[in-house]
């Protein structure tokens, strides 16, 4: 439905947006480079959230909200927000400019808005177990989401680790038009994916080729529920040919030829193919500016805390193994954010804490039992060897793990056996058949009793 704003609003709204061109512009990385791109973008953005997004999905809590605000703060978020590495600075001065006839949003609120959005849109996905709906994932598939709906290009700029391929599959396997499994998503188009493996010998030509390709495929379907999209994985890493393969990029992404023609060739945003670049590292920003950015910084430990807590939530929030394990969540996190700083390179990643995590689920699960020293440093072992410059099980030493393990000891009615090395004692826990060793340095091991 046609959406009717008054010019105050449209005053208020072009007020907002040279805010936001003005903070960009005050970056001091490749988010400084701005242009009247960005505002246009915004205010499709705009357009579609207020006409059709904010139909679909409603959101509860927001009611003083009036669809207009609510609107501008997710086209926000998409065209400005999700490129930024200090956002809480950017959200703060964009919510200090808004006026009436635009309803104040607080920090807190603004916050809360986009995550429910989110959240509202990726319970509509086909997500398999064991994978944690963390704020990476979620931006992630809400990023792709809006910009295959609209055809805006999008690069998406993470380590290794950020979910960035993960989002790529559930949309792929979940936006299948009227085929697709959930019925809310059976109101948007549906999608078919032409990837290409970016390299260092990569070439204009196998750049233009995969345009074609999805241009083609996309030709002879109606575009209003149908959409070609090209995604150029690791496209950071065909920086390096010596053919400058990127360029071809320009006109593509630009006006949607390859840029041999004449400009009344230029094909209409509505006709072109959508299109995702998939990078560890932000490219130049010729590039960067023709589309949107989604820049994924290093996770806090409650991101890596909540990502933890979502990858052991399979069976709910009454898991008997996830109230285990929950306690230990924070420090785990520590130690890893300890040892990521720790490394020179990167030889350590997001994987391999994830992995850490599932395989101590795994052995609370099979066992039936509290986390034990032993099993922590197994797994430790597992996920995080191979690394000489520091003792990777030194950092994983949880405090939390010796106190629940002396509460063992305190609260358990155990046998008593004491060996001729006074110096250690035996105790076996009647409930769980465990034996408990105490040395002189304070140390509780588990050990098995055979």
């Amino acid at each position: 439905m046609k959406a009717i704003i008054s010019n105050d609003c449209v005053i208020a709204i072009g007020t907002v947006l040279a805010k936001c061109q003005n903070f960009s512009k005050q970056m001091k990385d490749e988010c400084s480079f701005v242009s009247l791109r960005d505002v246009d973008r915004a205010l499709v953005l705009f357009i579609y959230f207020l006409e059709i997004f904010t139909d679909v999905f409603q959101i509860n809590g927001h009611d003083n909200l009036d669809k207009i605000t609510q609107s501008l703060l997710l086209a926000l978020s998409v065209a400005y927000l999700a490129r930024m590495a200090s956002r809480d600075d950017f959200m703060t001065e964009v919510l200090n400019c808004i006026s009436l006839p635009l309803h104040p949003v607080s920090l807190t609120e603004y916050k809360s808005i986009i995550k429910k959005y989110q959240e509202e849109l990726l319970d509509c996905m086909e997500i398999e177990n064991n994978i944690a709906k963390n704020a990476a994932l979620r931006e992630n598939i809400f990023m792709m989401f809006v910009c295959i709906e609209l055809r805006i290009p999008l690069f998406l700029v993470g380590k290794p680790g950020s979910s960035k391929s993960l989002a790529k599959a559930i949309i792929e396997n979940s936006l299948k038009g009227k085929n697709s499994k959930k019925e809310t998503m059976k109101l948007f188009k549906q999608i078919h994916l032409h990837s290409h493996q970016c390299s260092g010998l990569s070439t204009p030509a196998s750049i233009t080729e995969v345009f074609m390709s999805a241009r083609n495929f996309q030709e002879k379907r109606d575009t209003t529920a149908f959409v070609s999209v090209v995604v150029l994985d690791e496209v950071g890493l065909a920086e390096a040919s010596p053919y400058l393969p990127l360029k071809a990029l320009h006109p593509l992404l630009e006006d949607g030829t390859d840029g041999s023609g004449s400009d009344d060739q230029r094909i209409a945003r509505e006709k072109r193919v959508a299109f995702i670049g998939i990078s560890n590292w932000a490219l130049d920003p010729a590039k960067m500016n023709r589309g949107i950015m989604v820049t994924r910084t290093e996770p806090s430990i409650q991101d890596l805390k909540e990502s933890a807590i979502g990858i052991c939530s399979d069976k709910g929030s009454n898991d008997p193994v996830l109230k285990r394990l929950n306690t230990y969540f924070t420090e785990l996190a520590s130690a890893y954010k300890s040892i990521c700083d720790l490394q020179k390179r990167e030889f350590f990643g997001l994987r391999d804490f994830y992995s850490l995590i599932k395989m101590l689920y795994w052995m609370s699960e099979e066992t039936g039992s509290i986390l034990t020293r032993p099993q922590l440093e197994h797994a430790v072992r597992r996920n995080f060897s191979g690394f000489d410059e520091f003792d990777t099980v030194a950092k994983f030493q949880l405090q939390e793990l010796k106190n629940n393990e002396l509460k063992i000891v305190q609260n358990f009615p155990c046998q008593f056996k004491q060996f001729k090395n006074k110096d250690v004692v035996v105790l076996q826990c009647f409930l769980t058949g465990q034996f408990v060793s105490i040395n002189e340095n304070d140390q509780v091991v588990f050990t098995t009793n055979h």
